[in-house]
């Protein structure tokens, strides 16, 4: 759950000499500074969410990141770990299966073959690697933080990429770990996990007529789905958000793109570029809630679909945010992550292309990177 962090000097007699805030990017957003905008970010109203690849990065954040986050938003996401665990199944000989292998054909259905079954033993196995990051503080902020976390997942019937089972593992982890933290006398997840949507494909689902009609599947994906995914997001895990009398649209001035290679250092295999929409009610000062949205596979903005125009599409204006961040006076990040050889579909690394032994953990090469674009937001 997020909160502050203080570091104090204290006297025996209890005296507090000075306090600094710890963890506070030195990196800036220097394009908000160019427009005049300054940010004034509540640390303790903090959330993330993403689609496919993005839904597994807001997982890896919220678990590792959890003194500094309320909650995650999952849409179409496979379990913690996911890739990394071993599977006894008869595609993987009883062997370790490679993480690819794993993320493609046993976490998701990327390659269009018939999902293997994440079952009750691949379950625990889940289980067992994700009490291994929270009981290490060296690798996660630890169950305490966790705990009364909330989260909502999203999944489509229709979906065929990452199918329902999927999402449906991923939201039987999380009730394992709201159990946990019952046991251990912490607070409960909150936890909202509607049942599949009919009829909808592997896609970020919005109610702009914008985007492809009649809820298609394929690229952007993204599409009317007469349901608003971002709304219900944001709304679920902003609770204390306060919506603006009457009809509130978003304006395309407040979309900001910024260079993220002036936060990154060109670690992590981050694209160049990251985007912040930023709502009138939050540029000079004001308090504001920020959430964070994690695009999916083929989705950055080289990669992503065109319109019939030739137009591209674009995650950070089209996902169906930033409409209802105006709406309720929310900040929301986009960074994104690039294509590569290792990664050509500019996926999150949910499996290990950048870094094979701790893309999982609070140390892992692209998480902590990722972690310092947040972090230039938020201070």
């Amino acid at each position: 759950m997020a909160r502050y962090k203080f570091l104090g000097k204290i006297l025996a007699g209890g005296l507090l000499l000075s306090t600094v805030v710890v963890g506070v990017a030195e990196a800036k957003i220097n394009e908000l500074k160019d427009k005049g905008i300054t940010l004034n970010i509540d640390d303790n109203d903090v959330a993330v969410s993403g689609i496919s690849s993005g839904a597994a990065m807001a997982t890896q954040l919220l678990i590792t990141h959890a003194a500094d986050l309320t909650g995650a938003g999952i849409v179409a996401g496979p379990p913690y770990r996911c890739a990394n665990v071993t599977f006894g199944n008869p595609l993987s000989l009883g062997m370790v299966a490679p993480s690819v292998f794993a993320a493609t054909q046993i976490c998701t259905n990327a390659f269009g073959t018939k999902v293997i079954k994440i079952g009750d033993q691949d379950i625990a196995k889940l289980e067992g690697l994700t009490a291994d990051v929270l009981d290490n503080t060296s690798y996660s902020d630890g169950w305490s933080e966790l705990c009364g976390s909330r989260v909502v997942l999203i999944s489509g019937a229709a979906d065929t990429m990452v199918p329902a089972d999927v999402t449906n593992a991923s939201a039987e982890q999380y009730r394992w770990i709201s159990a946990e933290c019952v046991k251990k006398g912490l607070p409960a997840l909150t936890l909202d996990i509607p049942p599949a949507r009919p009829g909808m494909p592997h896609t970020m689902p919005t109610d702009s007529t914008a985007m492809p009609q009649n809820c298609p599947a394929g690229s952007p994906y993204i599409a009317d789905c007469n349901y608003d995914g971002g709304a219900k997001i944001l709304e679920t895990l902003h609770p204390k958000a306060k919506a603006a009398a009457g009809e509130v649209k978003a304006k395309e001035q407040n979309l900001i793109r910024f260079n993220q290679n002036t936060i990154t250092k060109y670690e992590g295999q981050m694209h160049k570029n990251g985007y912040i929409y930023v709502p009138d009610a939050c540029q000079h000062g004001e308090l504001c809630p920020m959430h964070v949205a994690l695009h999916g596979c083929k989705q950055n903005e080289d990669q992503i679909g065109r319109k019939a125009n030739g137009e591209k599409y674009l995650f950070a204006r089209d996902a169906g945010y930033n409409d209802d961040a105006e709406r309720l006076g929310i900040v929301v990040l986009y960074p994104q992550a690039a294509n590569s050889d290792l990664n050509p579909s500019g996926c999150w690394d949910w499996w290990g292309y950048v870094d094979p032994s701790a893309f999982y953990r609070k140390d892992g090469i692209q998480l902590r990177t990722l972690w310092k674009v947040i972090d230039a937001a938020r201070h």
